[in-house]
């Protein structure tokens, strides 16, 4: 990983900094842009033994200028750079392990600006150079008018190249009492008080302005700042005294006490009961509610729906109960399906938010935390349903696969999806990843008890539709594949696949165009039958003519006639385009053959 940082006047804070990448940063290589007007920062780097390359662009009567020039003329020595890069501003502190990208290309905080939509602040930034779209196109705004105290990035990048984006959180607090997030005012001033305890407790020199920088739940940058404008406020006196409150508040947990208490305050009005119908789940039906136990924002209410297991789940859980610190209600009743326990387990709920969990999977403990604090901190203002990603492990509890995603889905949705989620379910596949308003089951109704495939699938369509989606990147969930799941009678499996099609077909009824992928699904799996034609006699049997001929009509509304076309373009594709092959790979996954 290669760290870099841009110093103009202030060698007083590189041994804390550079102490600080050392702690929690491992195999990294650090450089020092110098653009200091004197040669402070270069012998500071040489004492240290730190890499310094010469800027030398200075111009106090025009920062914002100063600052653009001198960050494009870095990123010219950097833009080859392979791997991990960070770029840090010389005040900021790491105070926790750098957050994962995962396959995100860049990171960022989103700060609102005049006349941009979205402006890029860049005193933090992280970037993954194997997947940067474009690196020799990146550039910073150097126009004065922009009256930033950094240069900004040029937001011409972000819409022409379009890197996955990775938004980080930033808190701001000034000691005048004002508090923003991402750059934004507000007049939520829920932490300003605590922060400033902790200016007074470490001294902090007036004029003080700090930020607390994250990914979610997640605090990683501690940036203290002078509120004075630069390059004025740079004097050795004050600068001394930050040096020592700074080394003093680095060493402690006091930036971690006050934003979890913030995050805490904020959350604790919300109560969450977790759903978990189980049908003969003896196996594993303890592991899952000690999953809950462990959370570290806990439910209100468990309820276990047992949906007439024959073995010993009734008794184990109602014996767990008994001294559970959450209390746990179990329901029994006659054989219904998932549908129908996750149903009775809505009808059972009385709080703002419900979350299901199979009874044969896990959560990790930041589960409920991470998606309640989404719903608190999303921009989205209609949410109604939160996921995250997962992973999957076999019946032993060892992972087979680490934080699975197909390779159809490239981007995780986010907002307004019902569009895209039409073509195929990329929310999390199982219930066990999500969080949802109690209130969207009023409006969207309960889970089609008559569908047996592609259930949960119906219900993330029916609240896309009315309602935004949002999303936690991070691995909040282990998915269990075992030999009692994973047995499905493929015929069953096939008619319970119909019969989700016919529904949504009537449903959006000419309202959206039904998707291709549909018909790619069902082309594959009865040519993979051949010779045998016994899905095509049950797709005859079980679709209506006219749902036929709209799922086929790019061929006359004939299967036959869909069969080699479909494959033809298969080969098309894999001829012309290098990476489809991993794409078609997923697609055969997808349709689970």
């Amino acid at each position: 990983m290669e760290i870099v940082t841009l110093a103009y006047n202030r060698p007083d804070f590189i041994e804390l900094q550079y102490n600080c990448l050392k702690k929690w940063v491992k195999n990294f290589t650090y450089t020092i842009y110098d653009n200091c007007p004197d040669d402070s920062v270069k012998d500071e780097c040489k004492r240290l033994e730190i890499n310094c390359v010469p800027i030398k662009i200075f111009s106090p009567k025009d920062p914002s200028r100063c600052v653009g020039l001198s960050l494009n003329k870095m990123w010219e020595t950097l833009k080859n750079t392979k791997g991990k890069l960070v770029y840090l501003d010389s005040d900021m502190f790491l105070i926790n392990e750098l957050p994962d990208m995962g396959s995100y290309d860049f990171a960022f905080v989103p700060q609102n600006r005049p006349g941009s939509i979205t402006y890029p602040w860049t005193g933090l930034m992280m970037f993954n150079m194997d997947t940067l779209p474009h690196p020799e196109k990146l550039r910073w705004d150097i126009a004065p008018q922009l009256k930033a105290d950094v240069g900004g990035l040029n937001h011409f990048y972000l819409k022409e190249y379009s890197p996955k984006v990775l938004e980080l959180e930033m808190w701001t607090i000034v000691d005048d009492g004002k508090f923003s997030f991402n750059g934004a005012d507000t007049e939520d001033d829920r932490s300003y008080g605590e922060m400033e305890k902790m200016a007074k407790k470490y001294n902090f020199p007036r004029p003080y302005s700090f930020d607390i920088f994250r990914t979610l739940n997640k605090t990683f940058v501690f940036h203290y700042k002078s509120a004075s404008n630069y390059p004025s406020f740079y004097t050795k006196d004050y600068n001394k005294l930050k040096t020592e409150a700074l080394k003093k508040i680095l060493g402690s947990e006091d930036i971690f006490e006050i934003e979890n208490q913030a995050r805490l305050d904020e959350i604790k009005q919300y109560k969450i009961d977790v759903i978990i119908p189980v049908w003969n789940g003896e196996k594993f039906i303890i592991n899952a509610i000690d999953s809950v136990l462990n959370q570290t924002f806990l439910p209100h209410k468990i309820i276990v729906v047992d949906d007439g297991s024959n073995d010993k789940t009734y008794s184990l859980v109602s014996k767990y109960a008994e001294n559970s610190k959450v209390e746990i209600r179990i329901i029994k009743k006659v054989n219904g399906g998932l549908s129908s326990a996750r149903n009775t387990g809505i009808k059972e709920s009385t709080v703002d938010f419900v979350a299901f969990l199979d009874a044969d999977d896990v959560w990790l403990p930041d589960k409920l935390k991470k998606q309640i604090e989404k719903y608190n901190l999303s921009k989205f203002k209609n949410l109604g349903l939160v996921y995250c990603d997962y992973d999957v492990i076999d019946s032993k509890g060892i992972i087979k696969y680490k934080n699975y995603k197909s390779p159809l889905d490239k981007k995780k949705m986010r907002g307004k999806v019902f569009k895209k989620l039409l073509e195929r379910n990329q929310i999390t596949s199982s219930g066990s990843g999500v969080l949802i308003k109690r209130e969207v089951f009023k409006a969207v109704g309960l889970f089609d008890e008559k569908l047996k495939w592609g259930e949960d699938w119906d219900m993330w369509l029916r609240i896309a539709e009315k309602f935004e989606v949002d999303f936690v990147p991070e691995i909040l969930v282990h998915i269990r594949k075992h030999e009692s799941n994973m047995t499905v009678n493929p015929h069953k499996a096939f008619e319970g696949e119909i019969n989700f099609y016919n529904k949504w077909v009537s449903a959006i009824d000419g309202r959206y165009p039904v998707p291709l992928f549909w018909s790619d699904k069902i082309a594959f799996k009865v040519t993979s039958r051949w010779p045998n034609l016994d899905f095509v006699d049950l797709l005859r049997e079980k679709m209506p003519d006219k749902h036929y001929r709209i799922l086929f009509r790019n061929s006359f509304g004939s299967l036959f006639l869909y069969i080699p076309l479909f494959f033809i373009r298969q080969v098309f594709n894999l001829i012309f385009y290098p990476n489809y092959l991993r794409i078609f790979l997923g697609f055969v996954r997808h349709t689970g053959i």
